[in-house]
């Protein structure tokens, strides 16, 4: 299969035992090789990332009433 193809499954959350095993590679190999992240769930995870670190800090210094 194509790299468009791995991520495309990557990207449909396809379980990664059956990406594995529908390219004939193990799991680790599969995931940590081949599989590139896209840039939608990087940006995703960043954006995620901050809001939790934003809501962290409106709580940690919270104004005092």
């Amino acid at each position: 299969m194509s790299p468009t193809a791995k991520v495309g499954l990557k990207e449909l959350d396809v379980d990664p035992h059956v990406r594995a095993e529908q390219m004939g590679h193990t799991v680790d190999v599969n995931e940590n090789v081949y599989t590139i992240t896209s840039l939608k769930r990087r940006k995703d995870a960043v954006n995620a990332l901050e809001k939790a670190i934003g809501a962290y800090w409106t709580l940690l210094f919270r104004p005092s009433s």
